[in-house]
């Protein structure tokens, strides 16, 4: 999808995923600290299963769409981030919405610029907002929502459940430094979209 640097050492490649990059995301998981995977799944998960890999890197569609990031920087290029949404059944204008962060990445800047791919997607969607759960603990994630002007519907024990407002107009997100993220996310995004349905993570 599009190619950007990040600080001075990260030459990202954000592309969409699909089924060829499982190893990607196999090798991305087994770089995720402990707590990393229990914020993501809100839960002890210790492994991908089969069904999880085929789900979580099936060809973006109507339904769901899934962005990765590569760090092109180091040979082989490196998992960096995935951000995923899935629209809800019970409501088609709302999407489910996650991003994962590999530990070594985190404060780049990466989160926020995946969000603002699949927010991108999502709105050409005609999707209205993400849907995200959160654990109370995960600090950096509560921050990072409120950043972008999403707001807190529940707060259940041990979750959090956050709505985010999506714009076709980059310029109505806040803004703040994560903002600022999505607002590049989506020029780059719109800059290079007939290259979106290209190839899998990793290769050009």
């Amino acid at each position: 999808m599009f190619r950007t640097r990040l600080a001075d050492d990260l030459d990202l490649l954000v592309r969409a995923v699909v089924p060829a990059d499982k190893n990607h995301l196999l090798a991305g998981f087994s770089h995720l600290s402990e707590r990393s995977r229990f914020f993501r799944f809100l839960g002890g998960v210790t492994r991908l299963s089969e069904s999880d890999l085929v789900r979580f890197t099936a060809h973006s569609n109507a339904q769901h769409c899934a962005i990765g990031a590569l760090n092109m920087s180091v040979v082989p290029p490196d998992p960096v981030a995935i951000a995923r949404y899935e629209r809800l059944d019970t409501d088609r204008e709302s999407a489910e919405m996650a991003v994962t962060v590999i530990d070594a990445y985190q404060g780049y800047g990466v989160g926020p610029l995946l969000i603002g791919a699949i927010a991108f997607c999502a709105a050409e969607a005609e999707i209205k907002r993400f849907v995200a759960y959160v654990h109370p603990e995960n600090r950096g994630m509560i921050q990072l929502m409120i950043s972008l002007g999403a707001h807190i519907v529940d707060a259940a024990e041990g979750e959090i459940t956050f709505d985010l407002p999506l714009h076709r107009d980059a310029w109505a997100y806040p803004d703040t430094r994560a903002g600022r993220q999505v607002r590049l996310a989506y020029g780059l995004m719109a800059h290079h979209a007939p290259e979106a349905a290209a190839g899998p993570i990793g290769q050009s």
